[in-house]
């Protein structure tokens, strides 16, 4: 399979244009009456009656010519410059072929009207049927040129089309529409012949745009040509890229939610049944579990990443170390009860905290017994950090559809009912409220579509 490049070049005169398909048609029909030497004497050929390169028909310079010309279209110093360049092409320089090395074969195929196919099928048949390239590389090429048809075309074998890209070949065949249509065939084909030969196959390689081209499947090449219409599909490119990374980022968000919700509401389940306190449940700052087995706080007021507010609530060391120091003398407190001076100041086991702890426990009527020996802390029930971790998760979220009419539904209930449930009943509530919306706004729309359509006499 080989690739190929069309290009059609606009017609410089206001003659009527149907008139290349009744002249064409014309030729057809003396074509049918007169044969097939009528229709090649007139410059119109097949592929398989197009003449073979050499040949007397092609009007060549030498047997092994590179040129076809049985139509004249270049003149005679035009078609011996080509083939000189052409010969030197396949000469030198060589690249590895196989087991050898060998130069282009790079051929040109001049005609002014072709019948029976279109000129993609005429270039490949004209290819296959003069053997171009090497058998080891494939790597031939053919310029076809259709003047009647005002087409021009680029076949390329497998190894040529490495050097010489799609888009590199259709830069070079729109770079001499100008020639074209002032009728200069000899240096349009010059032209062409030398970008081909100058830019890729002397070097072996595409040049570095076209590589860069080809490795974006031709991306860069679009924009260069379209640009007005790259800017369109590139700002629609990009806000569907923003579509979706907002959409992907409520997914994940909506995501952690519901996973930190369920977290929560099997923690209440499984303290509500066993009596647990707040070692037992999730740290209320950052949702997650808090060490297992609970903490004894037996020496010190931090164990296993744990740590015990003088109020007695539990959190993780981490989380409540940053909670309070990042508000400063006015954020002392804690984030459950708001108590000022949450901390211990120094081991649980020292006389200050026990008289600390003591004090506390009078005040808030909690019991804290410790016990060098045997040390059980009894800390704060685990319903006031789920509340507060209840709250905090919502106030995070709430943009979340259904998170702010789920809080006010727990608020309002005192936190009494199942906090899932109500979460996806509330979403449900918003879904069906969106849908009454747009059935309205669509309802809507339609009257006053009817309303414009309905005018009288």
């Amino acid at each position: 399979m080989r690739n190929a490049i069309d290009v059609h070049w606009p017609r410089s005169s206001r003659a009527p244009a149907h008139a290349s398909s009744v002249i064409l048609c014309l030729l057809s029909l003396v074509g049918a009456l007169c044969g097939s030497a009528s229709l090649d004497a007139n410059g119109a050929y097949s592929s398989s009656t197009y003449p073979v390169i050499g040949s007397s028909a092609c009007a060549a310079a030498s047997p092994a010519g590179h040129v076809c010309n049985p139509s004249k279209i270049l003149s005679k110093e035009g078609q011996d410059q080509v083939e000189a360049t052409l010969s030197k092409l396949h000469e030198s320089p060589k690249f590895p072929c196989g087991e050898e090395f060998h130069g282009f074969d790079f051929r040109v195929a001049l005609l002014e009207t072709i019948i029976g196919e279109n000129v993609a099928d005429f270039g490949r048949g004209t290819f296959n049927r003069w053997g171009i390239g090497h058998p080891s590389c494939n790597n031939g090429l053919l310029l076809v040129l259709a003047r009647f048809d005002r087409q021009n075309y680029i076949v390329t074998g497998r190894g040529a089309r490495a050097v010489l890209t799609d888009n590199h070949a259709a830069d070079v065949l729109a770079s001499i529409r100008p020639e074209l249509r002032a009728g200069q065939y000899d240096a349009a084909i010059q032209k062409a012949v030398a970008r081909v030969i100058d830019e890729a196959l002397q070097h072996g390689q595409p040049p570095a745009f076209y590589q860069f081209d080809h490795a974006f499947i031709g991306l860069p090449c679009f924009v260069c040509r379209n640009p007005a219409l790259s800017i369109v599909l590139g700002a629609i490119v990009s806000y569907m890229a923003v579509l979706a990374t907002l959409k992907y980022r409520i997914v994940r968000r909506r995501v952690a939610f519901e996973r930190k919700l369920k977290r929560l509401q099997d923690a209440r389940v499984a303290l509500g049944k066993r009596g647990a306190d707040s070692r037992d449940g999730p740290c209320p700052i950052c949702l997650e579990q808090l060490p297992q087995p609970p903490p004894q706080f037996a020496a010190q007021h931090t164990e296993n990443g744990a740590e015990l507010l003088h109020c007695g609530h539990v959190f993780h060391h981490a989380c409540i170390d940053q909670w309070l120091r990042k508000g400063g003398q006015q954020a002392q407190a804690c984030p459950v009860c708001r108590r000022r001076d949450a901390r211990v100041p120094g081991a649980l086991g020292s006389s200050a905290g026990e008289h600390s702890l003591s004090e506390r426990a009078d005040r808030f009527g909690r019991t804290e017994r410790l016990d060098r020996m045997d040390r059980v802390v009894r800390v704060a029930d685990a319903s006031d950090g789920l509340h507060f971790a209840m709250q905090r998760l919502s106030e995070e979220f709430v943009d979340l559809p259904g998170v702010h009419r789920m809080r006010a539904a727990l608020q309002a209930a005192g936190y009494a009912h199942d906090w899932v449930e109500v979460y996806y009943e509330s979403v449900a509530s918003h879904m069906r409220e969106e849908a009454a919306e747009a059935a309205a706004r669509a309802i809507e729309a339609h009257r006053a579509a009817e309303a414009r359509g309905s005018g009288g006499w």
